[in-house]
Order: C-alpha cells, then structure tokens, then sequence
C-alpha cells in the first residue's frame, strides 16, 4: 500500500526519470476493459492492477491547522543502504526479462509456456454462446487466462488442426448463463512463439539504454536502485516517525469514497455484484478492500501533512521560474495545451502544493546518507 497511486489532491507530480544512461523505452501502460465474456477464470478490472488501489478525488489545499498538528521526527540524514551486488543482479534479470526476444515455432506441437495464437469458438449445447468466440487470441500456456481445462487442453496441439476441449464453467463464474454450465470450445492453433532471454552484453545494454557496456549499465543499475530505495526509506521513516494531532476526516473519507465509488462502477460495468467483483478482481472479501482503502486514504493525508510541515519547517520555496518548470513537466505529462489549461483545470495553489510536497520530499532525499 505504500506505493501509492497518483491523486490529484495529494501528488500531482510526475516521477522524472535520471537522465544519461537511462532506459530508452517507457514503461506505457494501457487500460484494457472490456466487456465481453471470455473463458477468463476472474474478471480483470485492468490490465494491470497489481492489487494497487487508485481513485480520484476532488483536488482541495490542506487546511493549516492540519499542517500545525504535526509533530515531526527525523527527516535530514536518514541512512539508507546502497544497491547490493544481489539487486543489481536482479535488476538486469528483470531487464533481460523484459525483453525477451519472440521467436516462431513451426516444427512442433504446443507445450506449456509457449504463447500461441488460436481461434476458438464456445457451445453450450448446440449453440454459441454470447462472448465465447475470438479470432487470433494470443494466450500463454500455463498462464491460468481461461478456465481450467483450456490451456492444459491444447499441449499437443498441433498448428492448424483444430482440437475439441469439453469443460465445465466454474460455479462462481460471474455469468449467470455459464456459471457451472458444461461447453465445448472448438480451438484452432494458428501460431506458437516461443521466448528467448537475450544475453547480457555489451550489444544488449546499447539496445535498451544510453549506456554502451555492461559496466556502465551495472553503475547505472547501481545508482537507480539506490535513487529508489532512498525515495521510499525515506518517505517511509519520515511518515512513521511522525506524529499527528488532527486528521483531515473529511478529505480522508471523500478520498475513500471516490475509490469505492469507482469500484463500484467496474462491477456496474461487467453485470456484476460489488461484493463477487471485488473477490473476482483482488482476491478478498469487499470488507477486507475497503479496509485497505480507508488506510490508504488516512496515508494519503498522513504523507500532504508531513511534507507541508517539512516545507513550513525549512521554509522552502516556489520560485516562479521553478514554479512553471515543474508545472509544465506536468502539463506535458497529462497532455495539455497550456499552463493556463491545466490551472483553470486543478487551480494554481492545489499544483503549487503538490509541487511543494514533492520539492520537500526531494529536499529529504538529497539529504538522505547512503551505507555503503
């Protein structure tokens, strides 16, 4: 829960990458809902979620006697430890995996963890039902995408030749029609592709970032994951460490409505319940999310409290030239015309105080002492 979402009313910063030897590839990700059904186990409410919680609230400034309430502990000189030899491994692990390389398979049959390319087409009874039929599905065997059966079903399958598989819904499916039903899905493999990890070379670290050898990636690897971890050590002892005598309830609970709300709107979405959408999508009971959204929201104003207090404290400033730097790496990020259209958007002191949340914890970072 500590790797928060980004809320306008708390941090409308984005995080710039280091420049140099950097990655030459962001990492875009795109919202994938759709609404059809699909032989899926659980229902996704996007494409990728990673159990993190997100929302939006309407953007308001923290009242000061919230900021005066604060006691803090510790935030100048909190020891963190440099990158390890073993996370630098894993870092270039995760480069490599990355960036696997696809490469077709033409003279064998399917077998687990290979991503195919199929067509297929569900019955129940004598006819199709609604959703279950796709054309050039890429689906990774052994992934758990469709209902059991289905991958296992198509190792040994041959490209070209279509193969019955005779399964049963599970009894929870969020359709009603097909929950428990007994189908047929008639598959045809088009494709097989196989992944190959590319090697960790000089070549490779060229193909993926500034950097010209390993050496360098490895320095650069070094000083991203030690740039990180004193981000979220520091974040973390600085918020831990302090104290609160008021809580800005109403912010806390409109900020945990906004995200059930929204929620509640992808279960609207796929016909469901909130209750099973919630333990479709997160795997938990909808009192246990809620729970965790009512924390995250009560983080949220934990962390405005603090870095205000930090900034008051050490009396930081927005100059107007760092002002509209920062400002228009937003309006760039979110995809506005002009300065003057992300304002009339958010208002200027709701960005100015996301701007300094961010200038006070960048201030405690810069300030953090790295373990060698």
């Amino acid at each position: 829960m500590r790797k928060k979402a980004l809320l306008i009313a708390m941090c409308l910063c984005m995080a710039v990458l280091p420049v140099g030897c950097g990655n030459k590839e962001s990492n875009n990700k795109q919202e994938n809902v759709t609404g059809t059904i699909t032989p899926t186990a659980a229902a996704d409410s996007s494409a990728d979620t990673g159990n993190e919680i997100t929302g939006t609230v309407t953007p308001t400034v923290l009242e000061q006697k919230y900021i005066d309430g604060v006691t803090l502990g510790t935030y100048f000189g909190i020891e963190v430890e440099a990158a390890t030899e073993e996370e630098i491994d894993q870092y270039i692990a995760d480069a490599q995996a990355a960036n696997v390389e696809r490469v077709a398979v033409t003279d064998r049959v399917v077998k687990n963890g290979d991503i195919t390319i199929i067509d297929y087409a569900g019955f129940k009874g004598e006819e199709q039902f609604e959703g279950g039929t796709a054309e050039s599905q890429e689906l990774i065997i052994g992934s758990g995408q469709f209902i059991d059966g289905f991958e296992e079903g198509l190792i040994g399958a041959e490209i070209g030749k279509e193969v019955s598989l005779n399964l049963k819904f599970p009894e929870n499916y969020p359709s009603a029609d097909l929950a428990g039903a007994d189908v047929v899905f008639k598959v045809t493999v088009r494709e097989i592709y196989e992944e190959v990890l590319p090697e960790f070379n000089d070549a490779f670290v060229q193909k993926i970032s500034e950097c010209k050898t390993t050496e360098e990636y490895r320095a650069f690897a070094a000083e991203d994951i030690t740039n990180q971890k004193k981000y979220y050590t520091v974040k973390d002892e600085i918020i831990t460490g302090a104290q609160f005598a008021l809580y800005p309830e109403e912010n806390i609970a409109n900020t945990a409505k906004g995200m059930k709300d929204e929620y509640a709107m992808y279960a609207t979405y796929y016909s469901m319940d909130y209750d099973t959408f919630i333990s479709a999508a997160f795997g938990m009971t909808a009192e246990q999310f809620e729970a965790q959204i009512d924390a995250f929201a009560k983080e949220v104003e934990e962390e405005r409290m603090v870095f205000l207090k930090i900034a008051e404290t050490e009396n930081l400033e927005l100059s107007d030239e760092l002002y509209k730097e920062k400002a228009m790496e937003l309006v760039n990020y979110y995809g506005f015309a002009t300065l003057e259209e992300f304002e009339a958007a958010y208002t200027k002191p709701v960005i100015e105080e996301s701007l300094m949340l961010e200038y006070a914890l960048d201030t405690c970072v810069e300030n953090a002492v790295v373990i060698k």
